[in-house]
């Protein structure tokens, strides 16, 4: 008998799964279903409200050089510009006017909602606010943009702020129950349920065949003999225990 180790080859795993598809199959569609109807309970609408700012500077009649200090400057407050609207000073007047500490929402839920950046190289600044209303979404971008602008005239002395877009209103959700977690657990399950099936053939020591025979303990097999159940065949020729015992011996 060869002491050697069981090995699995392509064909080997390709017999497996052929074997066992139809539950490598059912675990994927379990898991898919499962999570999906999962995001499905916990799903949440959001609405976002989008407006934007554009930040310059003052002055006027200035030389090329000026110009092109100043422009590169406020360029450079862009991004403290940004940091500015989501700043306490913004954010706690907004909270008080809209009463939406009535609503769960301080300032640390408030400041999530919002999202502030920059079209690089650019003035401007682009806003957006998502909530669980669209209405809400829109008055709270649309008071970020007042107060913000002010905030930033106030803190960089070099520049000003202008809103040049209100608040978008848009009635359909901005988010949805998106597929990829589903699919990902979905194929999880599927490799987990065929990994199960590789394991237990590589672990499984029982002779299946005449290919294992002569991969495993280096035999020829000459012929087969078929297996009949004797208990069946002595009671359909009348035979009794003792007989019965006889034959198996």
């Amino acid at each position: 008998m060869k002491n050697e180790e069981k090995v699995i080859s392509l064909g080997d795993l390709f017999r497996i799964l052929m074997k066992r598809l139809w539950i490598v199959v059912i675990a994927a569609v379990v898991a898919f279903g499962a999570c999906f109807v999962y995001l499905e309970m916990t799903y949440s609408e959001r609405y976002t409200s989008t407006s934007s700012l554009f930040v310059s500077h003052p002055e006027s009649g200035l030389s090329a050089s000026s110009t092109t200090h100043y422009y590169e400057a406020t360029v450079n407050a862009v991004t403290d510009c940004a940091e500015l609207m989501t700043s306490r000073k913004v954010l706690n007047p907004i909270i008080e006017e809209l009463g939406l500490k009535e609503q769960g929402i301080g300032y640390g839920s408030l400041k999530s909602m919002i999202s502030v950046g920059n079209v690089e190289n650019s003035h401007f600044i682009m806003v957006s606010v998502t909530s669980h209303d669209a209405m809400l979404s829109k008055q709270i971008v649309d008071k970020l943009c007042e107060k913000g602008a002010r905030t930033i005239e106030e803190y960089i002395e070099f520049a000003t702020a202008k809103v040049v877009d209100e608040g978008t209103y848009n009635p359909h959700p901005s988010n949805g129950v998106s597929l990829s977690l589903p699919i990902v657990a979905g194929i999880a399950a599927a490799f987990l349920a065929f990994g199960v099936f590789v394991v237990l053939a590589v672990i499984d020591d029982k002779i299946n065949g005449e290919d294992d025979v002569q991969n495993r303990l280096g035999l020829s097999v000459l012929g087969n003999i078929p297996y009949m159940e004797h208990e069946k065949n002595d009671k359909a020729y009348g035979y009794g225990g003792e007989a019965d015992e006889t034959n198996q011996a």
